[in-house]
């Protein structure tokens, strides 16, 4: 029940935090790093494409935790 509830509460936009689990499938997008001083992402590490229940990765490139933005939710 808790489960549908995040997903029909979820929209593009909410931001989640590395270690937490994605509620929706979808694109989510690099915000910023946790704590500073963080790396310095290219194109190619800010988006990752999650499927509901897959946590949250560090950043792949320093390996710090971040913050990712839902950009787009998956209709598959």
């Amino acid at each position: 029940m808790k489960n549908e509830l995040e997903k029909e509460m979820t929209e593009v936009g909410h931001a989640f935090r590395t270690g937490e689990r994605a509620p929706v499938s979808g694109i989510y997008e690099y915000v910023g790093h946790i704590t500073l001083p963080g790396c310095n992402p290219n194109s190619n590490d800010r988006k990752v494409t999650l499927t509901a229940g897959e946590f949250f990765p560090p950043h792949r490139g320093c390996g710090k935790g971040v913050i990712w933005r839902l950009f787009k939710i998956s209709t598959n």
